[in-house]
């Protein structure tokens, strides 16, 4: 197994960099660590698998990137994690989240070829994701550390929650809570 490690001086993520250490923790044939400001911190599994479904919907709904909104999909496709069971108990289903972006963005006309890139918004939450994993003390990144940077950082997912009746505050707090027991 080959270990990668990158270490970042403060300030924030270039997108060059943050693509770079997405690609690296998407492949199986990397254990990569992020050392941010000398606390290491590396994607868990079920992260991986997170970005891994948010792929696979991105290219489902022909589109030709990666949003906030195939994050959460990612989030609940992934059923294990805090996140994915702070989000079942708010009553976020896969069919009800799907059924609000096809409403809110729909679908593209063609089907996606190659590398498919993360917008700028879904860039965002990674890096916030890496913020509250730091700030929480966690040495990985997440699906928890993922849902709350999409809170934070609103979007579309944003408004999928709220479509869905979902208060961020309170999603925010459940997640909180999960990740300290």
């Amino acid at each position: 197994m080959k270990v990668a490690k990158i270490t970042l001086q403060g300030g924030p993520i270039s997108d060059e960099l943050l693509s770079a250490v997405v690609k690296l923790f998407s492949t199986e044939d990397f254990t990569t660590e992020v050392v941010v400001k000398h606390i290491v911190v590396g994607l868990s599994d079920q992260t991986r698998e997170v970005l891994k479904y948010a792929e696979e919907e991105a290219r489902g709904f022909k589109h030709n990137y990666i949003g906030t909104e195939h994050l959460l999909l990612g989030l609940i496709r992934e059923e294990e994690s805090v996140a994915a069971k702070v989000l079942q108990s708010m009553g976020v289903e896969l069919n009800k989240v799907r059924s609000a972006v096809e409403f809110i963005i729909g679908r593209g006309d063609r089907l996606v070829q190659g590398e498919i890139a993360f917008t700028p918004r879904s860039k965002k939450v990674l890096e916030l994701a890496l913020d509250e994993a730091r700030q929480l003390n966690h040495e990985y990144v997440g699906p928890e550390h993922i849902l709350l940077g999409l809170i934070r950082e609103g979007g579309i997912a944003a408004g999928v929650f709220e479509s869905l009746g979902v208060h961020l505050e309170k999603a925010r707090n459940a997640v909180l809570k999960g990740v300290s027991t």
